[in-house]
């Protein structure tokens, strides 16, 4: 793929088409990849997801991304036809939008405060110190960290990654380990991004996990290891169904019962069974779903 020059897709109709695209920016900068469906008499509509060079899937969502240069992008379209029976035709097209530096908002504390667009990637440069509170919420695809981050954030929830987090460097206050958020100096699970699936288990050292550590998740387990003594308040979101079961430290009846507040509501409205022993490990058992 080549930045300003259109492709053009087809589907046959009575079926899904794809195609991969495979995106190598000649210089560092903010990007939308534009697409119009309309070519033909009937509208195609498509999906898009951006793997990174190691396979790992950055976001789901067609936007606007953050793309360094010297990296390569694979973009993977699924596209459909609303009218299922006919053929259609669309055109894709990826723009530069902005120079890097007009990417973010930055105020002269060295603070990041702002986004001149929703990047779906988003990649905050060496030399900013911290995260302020922006005007809007933002729902990141994935979100890569400097390493002069050394203060701590307090408004997570504010620019929250949905597929992965990243920190090229490993000296800053945060880190990413398998697409995952800890706060190294405090030894806090930050988040595990919503789209990933399957079974996790919370690195070993990890203390403490934060609110929000796993909101609206679609993991269907998550294990803590032992070394886990905090759980702070609504670390799960009240309305999750996905989360099948739950393993707790050993010792997690003798934690202060205020710290459950989240599971505690979440047994009231998802149904959760304490099993009351230990497995083999020494976990406490939480078997989740709605009661039927």
């Amino acid at each position: 793929m080549v930045c300003g020059q259109a492709y053009q897709m087809k589907n046959p109709g009575g079926a899904h088409a794809y195609y991969t695209f495979l995106f190598e920016p000649e210089e560092s900068a903010g990007y939308y990849l534009d697409f119009y469906g309309e070519l033909w008499a009937y509208e195609m509509q498509i999906y898009c997801q951006v793997y990174d060079d190691d396979g790992n899937l950055l976001t789901g969502s067609r936007g606007y991304y953050m793309l360094e240069q010297g990296k390569r992008y694979t973009f993977r379209i699924e596209n459909y036809t609303t009218y299922s029976a006919a053929q259609s035709a669309g055109r894709l097209t990826m723009e530069k939008y902005c120079d890097w530096d007009e990417c973010l908002e930055i105020d002269e504390q060295g603070y990041l405060t702002g986004m001149k667009e929703r990047f779906v990637i988003a990649c905050i440069p060496e030399g900013v110190k911290g995260m302020g509170q922006p005007k809007s919420r933002y729902s990141i695809g994935t979100l890569i960290l400097p390493e002069s981050i050394q203060e701590e954030v307090s408004v997570w929830n504010d620019w929250r990654a949905v597929y992965r987090y990243e920190t090229p460097n490993t000296g800053g206050r945060y880190l990413a380990v398998d697409g995952v958020l800890y706060d190294q100096e405090k030894q806090i699970l930050v988040n595990i991004p919503t789209y990933r699936e399957g079974s996790y288990t919370v690195r070993e050292g990890t203390k403490t996990v934060a609110s929000g550590a796993l909101y609206a998740t679609n993991l269907q387990e998550v294990v803590f290891p032992d070394s886990v003594t905090k759980f702070e308040e609504n670390v799960f979101s009240t309305d999750n169904e996905n989360i099948r079961r739950i393993c707790l430290p050993a010792d997690a009846e003798g934690l202060d019962a205020t710290q459950f507040t989240s599971l505690l509501y979440k047994e009231r409205s998802c149904g959760v069974r304490y099993r009351g022993q230990p497995d083999r490990e020494g976990k406490h058992i939480l078997l989740c779903g709605r009661p039927g």
